[in-house]
């Protein structure tokens, strides 16, 4: 938990907040429950984080808490586990919102001797397995694939694209998806 708290506080110093994330800092009580808000959605209905009493497990659970609309919407009820480790919740997190940034991003169904292939291009791919989530990491490079899920894997790819000017995207994002397919052996 500290270091999502360290994380937040660098994004919103380097004035990236909105580079990053679009949900709104809260590191505070849940209201109406025993539960530690890490982030509460942009539209204030849904905030994350471990309950109080989980505070003392060294990465604890997180949940979601939804607006209880029955009353004033005000009030939160919790929702499911949506991670077993804060750790596991922010790194998921933070890769889902890199569909929201601005960079390339391509999808692409991969077969699992792909997955397996792309696995074993270490050094320079770096592979690493948090929670449901299965992240390759590699010089202008990110691929996160969501492990189980149906029909089969599927490669979200991402690369920075900071270019004010976007004319520029339908080309690097071919050539990005050249780079992944040729890791993927496909060419």
């Amino acid at each position: 938990m500290r270091e999502w708290i360290v994380l937040l506080d660098d994004i919103r110093r380097l004035g990236a907040w909105t580079d990053v994330l679009r949900d709104a800092w809260a590191l505070r009580q849940v209201p109406g429950r025993q539960a530690f808000s890490l982030l509460v959605s942009g539209e204030s209905d849904r905030h994350w984080g471990p309950q109080f009493r989980d505070l003392g497990r060294e990465d604890p659970p997180t949940y979601d808490f939804v607006a209880d609309w029955s009353g004033d919407g005000r009030e939160f009820r919790r929702g499911r586990v949506v991670a077993p480790r804060v750790s596991t919740w922010a790194i998921e997190f933070l890769v889902r919102y890199l569909f929201l940034s601005r960079s390339l991003q391509l999808e692409l169904p991969a077969s699992e001797p792909e997955l397996a292939r792309l696995r074993s291009l270490g050094p320079e791919v770096v592979a690493s397995r948090i929670g449901d989530s299965e992240l390759f990491e590699f010089d202008g490079g990110l691929v996160h694939v969501e492990l189980g899920s149906a029909p089969g894997p599927t490669l979200r790819c991402y690369a920075p694209f900071r270019e004010a000017d976007r004319s520029g995207y339908y080309p690097a994002a071919g050539a990005f998806r050249q780079r992944i397919l040729a890791m993927l052996g496909r060419v």
